[in-house]
């Protein structure tokens, strides 16, 4: 009697440290990475190809420009941020797994987008600081062109509806950008 008790609350037990860890974790997701509330309809003549999702990079990584292993001419998507500046090489963001890096840095949220089939650039900011902006790619638009995935709708690359801002940024050479900007660091994926 006494061992069916103690494998019960046993049981009990771990069924309890479970459910705790679970809680947890599900608050942290939600708590840490706040998600758009869904709009009710697709931008108006909206028309979809491909539905192919793959999430925007979320924490990207840097090196120097000297250890990013570009040569000068490679073209880059040049941004600044208070003064901090950052280079997203365009051979890497062809990638389609890579057409979207969601990065966060000195506190302002920035998703660097590119379409190589459009060869279009655009940079997206929020007003919700510190948090990355959950931007994904979305599939294709009627003409093989770059859908974004945000807030559980599909919004065409240039689509003015989208709920986000606009943020500057300058495509050039990364010969250019490094020797204006030296402090630069560059993309680079794993």
């Amino acid at each position: 009697m006494k061992r069916t008790c103690a494998v019960c609350f046993g049981i009990a037990t771990i069924l309890f440290a479970g459910v705790c860890v679970y809680a947890c974790a599900r608050w942290l997701s939600l708590t840490d990475d706040p998600q758009p509330e869904a709009q009710q309809a697709e931008p108006e003549g909206f028309v979809m190809t491909v539905e192919s999702d793959y999430v925007g990079v979320k924490r990207p990584k840097f090196k120097k420009p000297a250890d990013a292993g570009f040569s000068e001419n490679a073209e880059v998507i040049g941004i600044c941020v208070n003064g901090v500046y950052r280079a997203y090489p365009i051979k890497l963001l062809s990638v389609v797994d890579l057409h979207i890096v969601n990065d966060v840095f000195d506190g302002v949220p920035v998703s660097v987008t590119y379409c190589d089939r459009a060869d279009q650039v655009r940079v997206l900011t929020w007003t919700n600081r510190d948090h990355a902006i959950p931007l994904d790619v979305g599939g294709l638009d009627e003409n093989g062109h770059l859908l974004y995935l945000f807030g559980g709708n599909r919004y065409p690359q240039t689509c003015e509806e989208l709920p986000l801002e606009d943020y500057p940024f300058e495509r050039t050479g990364m010969g250019h950008w490094t020797s204006r900007h030296p402090n630069t660091l560059v993309f680079v994926s794993d």
